[in-house]
């Protein structure tokens, strides 16, 4: 079903010729689902006007609700995408089924995409740091150490003795962990501030206040069926656990949050993935078009978790390809240059308002 264009949003939605699900009743189920968007997709483009919604993603609803089901992480997010479509359908009312359906767009971006891009918060780096893994036992036994429960402050450490001291997606050598000589340098090897990237964003469990706002109660909602994600294994600090967590370079770390770049599977291959990047941005050279995530020990140091990797690739296949993630974007730049930003958070409401067409 796949669409990939320069400019998806001004690409008509595929035809029913293209859907290239090869088992008839999930061929079945999504049919009907389909047809009923592209005529949405009709409406909009002939009647723009005729939905009386001052919401942003009001002309792109239909994309994104195709998209929700083309990009799901699993053909069972696809099967449960398609009854949402439908249960929109006012069989006497052809105008209130476009108006459910672009609130159903408005929720569901609202609730998942929107959260995953808006990184409030920063992991703070911890002050000491396990050495860079080698082939003596004694280096792997000062990095299992740091493998203990604990706050926060040690995620950074914990990750960089996993992930070899380096960002996953460049090769960029922790610069710290050099200086210090926590890690080697080899011929040809520069080095360079390093991140720590949450897969699922840790400000939406790990801070009580957060945890609790229909906004995030909203996002693990959704991913509890979009992603098959159970909010327990991340509950409070548990968000911190090593398999959602990435090494990633500053720049790199930017693009994950964006939604530009994501790893995408490769089908029969255990931790092995396609680096898939998104968007008009000139990307890094030094980006892999392909990583393979090793870890001394998978059991002490459990790599990235593929369940939470396969949402943030469908999210930001979604994101890009419906073209919600260059209306956030927009609205985004929109609140820094206005000036509104606010640590509180309430600039979040604001962006709220401004998606829904209230200011």
């Amino acid at each position: 079903m796949a669409f990939y264009q320069k400019d998806p949003v001004s690409t008509p939605l595929p035809p029913l010729s293209e859907i290239s699900v090869d088992d008839s009743v999930a061929r079945a189920r999504l049919i009907p689902a389909i047809e009923v968007l592209m005529k949405l997709q009709k409406d909009l483009d002939t009647r723009p006007n005729a939905l009386e919604s001052d919401s942003v993603y009001s002309k792109i609803s239909a994309r994104f609700l195709y998209s929700l089901m083309d990009y799901a992480p699993s053909p069972e997010a696809r099967d449960k995408a398609a009854p949402l479509i439908m249960d929109c359908i006012h069989p006497l009312d052809p105008l209130e089924t476009n108006r459910s359906l672009v609130a159903l767009a408005n929720h569901i971006c609202d609730a998942l995409i929107r959260p995953l891009r808006l990184r409030q918060s920063m992991t703070p780096a911890p002050s000491g740091l396990p050495s860079r893994v080698s082939s003596s036992s004694q280096s792997l036994d000062d990095t299992l150490k740091y493998f203990t429960p604990g706050t926060r402050s040690n995620v950074k450490a914990k990750a960089l003795g996993r992930d070899n001291h380096c960002c996953l997606l460049t090769g960029l050598i922790d610069d710290e962990s050099f200086v210090t000589g926590k890690t080697p340098n080899k011929l040809g090897e520069i080095s360079g501030p390093t991140e720590t990237a949450h897969i699922i964003p840790f400000y939406l469990d790990s801070n009580p206040a957060n945890a609790k706002s229909k906004r995030v109660e909203a996002f693990w909602k959704i991913i509890s069926w979009f992603g098959n994600i159970d909010r327990k294994d991340l509950d409070g600090q548990n968000i911190n656990r090593l398999d959602n967590i990435a090494t990633l370079s500053q720049m790199t770390r930017s693009f994950f949050d964006q939604l530009k770049l994501c790893f995408d599977e490769f089908p029969g291959f255990e931790n092995r993935y396609k680096v898939q990047k998104y968007g008009p941005t000139l990307f890094d050279p030094s980006i892999k078009s392909e990583v393979e995530f090793m870890a001394p020990n998978a059991e002490t140091m459990p790599l990235p978790n593929p369940a939470y990797l396969r949402l943030h690739a469908a999210c930001a296949k979604i994101a890009y390809m419906s073209g919600a993630g260059e209306i956030i974007h927009n609205l985004e730049r929109e609140i820094v240059d206005m000036g509104v930003l606010a640590a509180d958070g309430s600039s979040v409401d604001y962006l709220q308002y401004r998606l829904q067409g209230i200011v």
